[in-house]
C-alpha cells in the first residue's frame, strides 16, 4: 500500500470564526500541509465545491449558517457529493454535542475541542495520512465489489496488529464483508471489538436491527442509557425500536428539548409528532411559529417545504381537497427556491404538480398536463433523493396509478437502507409508511408487495433487507403458508433461529398444522434438514 505522507493531504477548512479560520489555515500550513482551502461557513462550501474529494474535511460544529456541521455532513452523504474516502474531524466548543450527533461514516470521524493546539492538530494529520494509506484502497476494493479473493485478504487481515488508528476503520470493513457474505455471527463478535465505544456502540446498534436481535438491541440500549451515550440519538433509537411495533412515532420524543434547540430536521420531526398525534392544525401551528423565527432562508425553505408536504398528505383524507389547495398556495408562494445554498430548485415543479393533481377536475384534463413532467422525472430517475421521490409517489397517487406510486416507494426503500440514523431518516420512514398505506386496499396486496421486495433485495444481496420484508409479509398474513415459507427461508439461508418475534421452531411448527401444496411441503421438508455450518 502507498504510503501517504502529512504534506500530500488535500484538505478542506470550514470554518466561521475569521480568527479561528486564519489560525488553523496557519498550523496546517505549518504542519506541512500544502493544499489548504479555508472556508466562511458551510454555503461557501456548497457552491464551491460540486463533489468533495479531499482527504480531510475539517469543520466547526456550529458553523452561524444554515446546518449545523453535523447535519450539513449527512447532506452531503445523502446528495452523494462527500467522497466515501474523505475523512471527517470536528472542531468545536459543543464536543459533548456533536459526539451525541455524529453522522455514520465509513472512516472513524474525530471530535476536537476549541482552541486547537498545534500539536493537536499535527496528531490529527498524522493518524489521517496512516488511515488513509492502510484503509483507503480496502475501503474502495469494498465499496466497489471486488473479485472474492480480495475480500478474503480483507478479512484476513489482523487489525490488532495495525496503528489504533486504523484498526476499527479496518473492522468495520470487515464486519461489513462479513455480512455480504452472511456471517452474521461472526459479524457481530468482530463488532465487538471495535474500541472506539461510541462507534462500536452505533454499529451493533445498527447490526441488532438488521439481525431482528431483540435481546441484543434492548441491551444495547439500556448499556447507551445507562452510560449517556449517544445523548442526541438516545431517542431516535428508542423511537426506531418502538416504530417495529407501532405506526406511531412516541409522543415523549422531544420532552428533553427546548424547541430553540432543534436542529431544523428535528423541528420537522416535531411537526410529524404533532399531525399524528394532534392533527394538521397543531403541526401548522407549530411550523408557523418557527417560521417567524427563522433566522435564514434555509430554515425558511426548510420549515414551508414541511408545511406543504404534511398539507398535501393530509389532503389524501380529505374531500373535497379544496381548502388544502389553497393553504400549499400560500405556503408554495413564500417558498423561494433561488434562495439559499441548499438545493430548493429541486422540489419547485414537484410542488406545482402535487398542487395541481389535488386539485384536479378530473384524471383525463389534468394528464396531458403533467405526463411530460413526470417523463422527465423519469429520465433523471438517478439524480432523484428521497424526498424528491415521496412527492413523486404523492403525485401518482392523486392519479390513480398506485403502481407508479410504489416504484418510487421502492426506490426509497432502497435509499433508506443507505441513510444513517438520525431526524430526517425517521421522517422519510414516517412519510413512506403512511404513502405505502395508501397505494394498497388489503393485507393482501400489501404482503404480496412485502415479498416481491424482499424478493428484489435478495437479488441485489441486501440479505438482512429481504429478510425484514419478509418479516413484514407475514405480520400482514399471519397464516398465510408461502410468507411463513418465505421467512422461514431466509432465516434458514442467513443461519439464524429467530427475527424479532418470529422463531424458526415455531414457523415450522405452524406449516406443519397447514395444508401445504406438494410443493409447499417439499420445500418445508428440505427447510427442517438440519444445517451443517458453513466453512468460512
Amino acid at each position: 500500500m502507498q504510503q501517504i505522507q502529512v504534506s500530500d493531504l488535500k484538505v478542506i477548512l470550514v470554518e466561521d470564526e475569521s480568527g479561528s479560520r486564519t489560525m488553523l489555515r496557519l498550523l496546517l500550513r505549518l504542519a506541512g500541509v500544502k493544499s489548504v482551502h479555508a472556508l466562511a461557513n458551510g454555503s461557501a462550501l456548497l457552491r464551491q465545491f460540486e463533489r468533495i474529494d479531499a482527504d480531510l474535511l475539517l469543520l466547526g460544529f456550529d458553523l452561524g449558517d444554515q446546518l449545523r456541521g453535523t447535519d450539513l455532513v449527512r447532506y452531503l452523504l445523502r446528495r452523494q457529493r462527500l467522497a466515501q474516502c474523505c475523512r471527517v474531524a470536528f472542531i468545536t466548543n459543543q464536543a459533548d454535542d456533536a459526539l451525541a450527533d455524529l453522522p455514520w461514516l465509513q472512516l472513524p470521524c474525530r471530535v476536537l475541542a476549541k482552541p486547537l493546539s498545534g500539536m493537536l492538530l499535527t496528531g490529527l494529520l498524522r493518524e489521517t495520512a496512516v488511515l488513509l494509506s492502510q484503509a483507503r484502497p480496502l475501503l474502495q476494493a469494498v465499496s466497489c465489489g471486488a473479485e472474492a479473493e480480495a475480500l478474503r485478504r480483507v478479512i484476513r487481515i489482523r487489525a490488532g496488529q495495525l496503528p489504533a488508528i486504523s484498526r476499527d476503520a479496518i473492522r468495520q470493513m470487515q464486519v461489513r464483508v462479513l455480512l455480504d457474505w452472511r456471517y452474521a455471527k461472526e459479524a457481530w463478535a468482530l463488532a465487538g471489538r471495535i474500541r472506539d465505544p461510541l462507534l462500536g456502540l452505533e454499529l451493533r446498534l445498527e447490526l441488532a436491527y438488521q439481525l431482528g436481535d431483540l435481546e441484543a438491541l434492548q441491551q444495547q440500549l439500556q448499556h447507551m442509557q445507562q452510560n449517556h451515550q449517544l445523548k442526541r440519538k438516545q431517542s431516535w433509537y428508542l423511537c426506531r425500536f418502538q416504530a417495529l411495533q407501532l405506526d406511531e412515532l412516541p409522543e415523549d420524543l422531544f420532552a428533553e428539548l427546548r424547541d430553540s434547540q432543534l436542529t431544523p430536521y428535528e423541528t420537522n420531526l416535531k411537526a410529524i409528532l404533532l399531525y399524528q398525534q394532534q392533527q394538521l392544525a397543531a403541526a401548522r401551528t407549530f411550523l408557523e411559529n418557527r417560521l417567524g423565527q427563522a433566522r435564514d432562508s434555509y430554515q425558511r425553505n426548510a420549515l414551508l417545504l414541511m408545511l406543504i408536504t404534511l398539507t398535501l398528505l393530509d389532503s389524501l383524507q380529505a374531500a373535497p381537497a379544496d381548502a388544502h389547495a389553497e393553504w400549499v398556495d400560500t405556503y408554495a408562494g413564500q417558498f423561494n427556491p433561488d434562495l439559499g445554498s441548499l438545493d430548493f430548485r429541486r422540489f419547485h415543479q414537484l410542488i406545482l404538480l402535487a398542487r395541481a393533481v389535488t386539485v384536479r377536475a378530473t384524471v383525463h384534463t389534468i394528464d396531458d398536463e403533467i405526463d411530460p413532467a413526470l417523463q422527465h422525472f423519469a429520465q433523471e430517475d438517478q439524480q432523484l433523493d428521497v424526498f424528491q421521490r415521496l412527492f413523486l409517489a404523492y403525485i401518482y397517487l392523486r392519479l390513480g396509478r398506485e403502481q407508479h406510486a410504489l416504484e418510487q416507494l421502492w426506490r426509497v426503500e432502497v435509499q433508506l437502507t443507505a441513510m444513517p440514523m438520525a431526524a430526517e431518516r425517521l421522517a422519510v420512514g414516517y412519510f413512506h409508511r403512511i404513502l405505502f398505506g395508501y397505494c394498497h386496499s388489503d393485507a393482501q396486496l400489501t404482503a404480496q408487495t412485502y415479498t416481491q421486495w424482499g424478493l428484489m433485495f435478495n437479488e441485489q444481496k441486501q440479505w438482512y433487507r429481504a429478510l425484514k420484508m419478509f418479516w413484514q409479509a407475514l405480520r400482514c398474513q399471519p397464516d398465510d403458508a408461502d410468507c411463513l415459507l418465505n421467512l422461514l427461508t431466509q432465516l434458514h439461508l442467513l443461519q439464524l433461529e429467530q427475527y424479532w418475534d418470529q422463531s424458526a421452531t415455531d414457523l415450522v411448527q405452524r406449516l406443519q398444522l397447514q395444508t401445504l401444496t406438494q410443493s409447499q411441503a417439499r420445500q418445508l421438508q428440505m427447510l427442517i434438514v438440519p444445517q451443517l455450518p458453513r466453512r468460512g
